[in-house]
């Protein structure tokens, strides 16, 4: 992952964004940052918010037995 990000800043840095849509997509950067950013946002809902919902009992399966 930190290589394609890595990659990305590179690749950022040598080809400048013509047509940028906001403020900060003008530094060449921002592309690997944000896709880092998401990732740690992603990983930290999916952790604390969906991994409780569908989190089962150690003996869901073995109930009736």
């Amino acid at each position: 992952m930190f290589s394609v990000l890595g990659a990305l800043a590179v690749v950022g840095a040598l080809k400048p964004n013509h047509s940028p849509h906001f403020g900060l997509d003008t530094l060449y950067v921002f592309w690997a940052v944000f896709g880092w950013v998401t990732a740690v946002v992603m990983t930290i809902v999916l952790k604390k918010i969906v991994f409780p919902i569908l989190k089962k009992p150690e003996d869901y399966y073995d109930r009736d037995k």
